[in-house]
């Protein structure tokens, strides 16, 4: 049995890429008029449902540990680089897929699918360290990005 998707093209994934873009695009319009400024909360709910999900098991779930799962899990589409202590966390976000979003859409780099995804991450620590609130402070974007979870 011939299966065409193990046979995709260069051109099959730019033009899936296009359409994941514009997809990406409407859902963060969407729920920037339905919830407005409430969409980081979204975005750290989404990570926290998320976290559920993931096949992570941290015998000792340190803000360390937590983040380093993370950045293997998320590999693929995201390099995370970060340092970390009990209180705190700063991640470097180097090659990133919705930075190509962004460009792709011509969406605003630092505006609210950025935001959305610093929640999301911060959500998806919260949920890894057992539920301790998580918050992802303001942002550096560009080429490289960085920002600041703030644990309690």
């Amino acid at each position: 049995m011939e299966r065409p998707e193990l046979t995709l093209t260069l051109d099959d994934h730019k033009k899936a890429f296009t359409e994941i873009s514009f997809l990406v695009e409407m859902l963060v319009k969407t729920i920037e008029d339905v919830v407005g400024r409430s969409s980081a909360s979204l975005g750290t709910q989404a990570g926290r449902h998320m976290a559920k999900k993931i096949p992570v098991y941290l015998a000792e779930p340190t803000p360390d540990a937590v983040l380093g799962a993370l950045a293997r899990t998320m590999h693929d589409g995201f390099e995370l680089t970060y340092t970390a202590d009990n209180a705190g966390a700063d991640l470097n976000v180097g090659r990133c897929a919705l930075r190509e979003v962004c460009r792709q859409r011509d969406l605003q780099l630092g505006g609210e699918l950025c935001k959305m995804f610093h929640s999301y991450l911060g959500g998806m620590t919260a949920e890894l360290l057992g539920g301790r609130p998580v918050r992802a402070q303001e942002a550096t974007v560009g080429e490289t990005c960085s920002f600041h979870l703030d644990i309690k």
